[in-house]
């Protein structure tokens, strides 16, 4: 499977009904089937955000998401919010998957704990994907795996602020109403939107709590 087929594929059927699950199984290839490579550190996926516009399709993110003039998917495209992987960029479709959280690994063994290290937020990611190109000949890359890693990835709201806090304590969602459009890795990292306080109060913190 390549980028285009693991990315841009599924959502040529998507709609109004499937979107959810159709940014699943996306987010399902990329953290399973491919890794960014810089230099000699391979890092895997550990959490991301999707940002996507589709004419008559999926406008929820014509405010946010934005073309990108001459990449294709795929594509790492840097910003001053982090790094993004592309989807296609036309006159209809935009849009592309904000790198949140890394897992870099420092030996084949990525279940050692002494061998992994977890990289939190999106600024953080592109730090240490750039620091681990000390040569000027090396660049990240998005690369196939040679296996098949066994991530089941969860779902949970972008965060977008107080407000979002405030609408997610009212069980009223967010920004993006009951859309979740950020996955994440359940084995390194806790969902706290969903636990509770000693006093069973809803906590509402994001999802930067590693467990493993």
């Amino acid at each position: 499977m390549n980028i285009a087929q693991a990315l841009q594929k599924p959502l040529e059927n998507l709609n109004g009904q499937n979107v959810q699950e159709t940014f699943q199984t996306i987010a399902t290839n990329l953290f399973n089937k491919f890794y960014i490579r810089c230099g000699k550190k391979t890092f895997y996926f550990a959490e991301v955000e999707f940002y996507y516009y589709k004419k008559d399709v999926f406008e929820h993110d014509n405010d946010i998401a934005y073309k990108r003039k001459g990449y294709e998917t795929g594509d790492l495209f840097y910003h001053l919010s982090g790094v993004d992987i592309c989807f296609n960029s036309n006159e209809k479709e935009y849009g592309g998957i904000l790198v949140r959280s890394l897992i870099e690994i420092n030996s084949d063994n990525e279940n050692s704990i002494e061998h992994k290290k977890i990289i939190a937020g999106p600024m953080n990611c592109v730090r240490a994907m750039l620091n681990a190109c000390k040569k000027q000949d090396f660049v990240p890359q998005l690369l196939e795996l040679e296996f098949e890693r066994q991530v089941e990835p969860r779902s949970t709201f972008r965060y977008f602020g107080d407000e979002d806090r405030k609408k997610i304590l009212k069980g009223q969602g967010n920004k993006d109403g009951d859309k979740k459009l950020a996955y994440y890795d359940p084995t390194i990292q806790k969902d706290e939107w969903d636990s509770v306080d000693e006093n069973g109060k809803k906590k509402y913190y994001y999802t930067h709590r590693f467990v493993y």
